[in-house]
């Protein structure tokens, strides 16, 4: 499952606050993406990718967050039940949902948020 046809303005969001944190040699990791943020983060080196698909690993994805392969990872809010968005924000939230719990602690471990907005979050590794 993926988002897809992330709006201009959100691709172009992600990629300027990516920007402020990663240099060209940086690896950024994607835990849920389309192709348009593929492109848009194009200039920088892969760390890791998860697109919502039937050949996405889990165990693969949190390997990678566990490892610290990745210099900024994108992925998606937690957002609260009661919180009231448009359908494209719902529709990343429920995203989140399928990202493997181990994933999500170490990240939590191993990264700090450095921006979030659109349904998304930024986190680059803690130094």
């Amino acid at each position: 499952y993926a988002v897809g046809n992330t709006p201009p303005y959100i691709q172009n969001w992600v990629e300027q606050e990516v920007s402020r944190i990663a240099d060209k040699n940086s690896k950024v990791g994607l835990l849920v993406t389309d192709g348009n943020l593929l492109w848009a983060l194009r200039a920088y080196a892969p760390g890791f990718w998860a697109v919502w698909s039937p050949s996405w690993n889990p165990e693969r994805l949190a390997d990678g967050v566990a490892a610290g392969s990745a210099d900024v990872i994108v992925s998606v809010e937690d957002i609260s039940a009661d919180t009231n968005a448009n359908a494209y924000y719902d529709q990343v939230a429920k995203l989140r949902w399928n990202i493997p719990q181990r994933a999500m602690a170490a990240l939590h471990d191993h990264y700090e948020t450095a921006a979030s907005g659109f349904g998304y979050v930024i986190y680059q590794k803690r130094k």
